[in-house]
């Protein structure tokens, strides 16, 4: 493979959009809005997602390997289907 390039999408207001098969992998997404969005299939690997909105997010077989969810809004995602997720267990209203 290629040299990856650092992609930085903080703040970037994502709600409802559809990241379907998204190569996001080591993708700067702190404080991003991704209220409702689509995550299905995509490779969050190492993602820095600080702050970020997931919340009601389809996040259906997303690959969150190495992405801290400690400071991410979660709320009414369902991450029963997500792969490689670390919920911190006092996480409120998480499938």
């Amino acid at each position: 493979g290629g040299e990856r390039i650092a992609v930085v999408l903080n703040l970037a207001n994502m709600r409802e959009a559809s990241l379907v098969d998204a190569d996001l992998r080591g993708v700067s997404l702190r404080d991003v809005n991704l209220h409702h969005a689509n995550l299905t299939r995509a490779n969050l690997e190492g993602a820095q997602m600080m702050g970020a909105v997931l919340r009601h997010a389809d996040v259906t077989d997303a690959n969150f390997k190495d992405v801290p969810l400690v400071t991410v809004n979660v709320t009414f995602a369902n991450f029963s289907r997500a792969r490689n997720a670390d919920v911190p267990a006092f996480k409120q209203n998480v499938r």
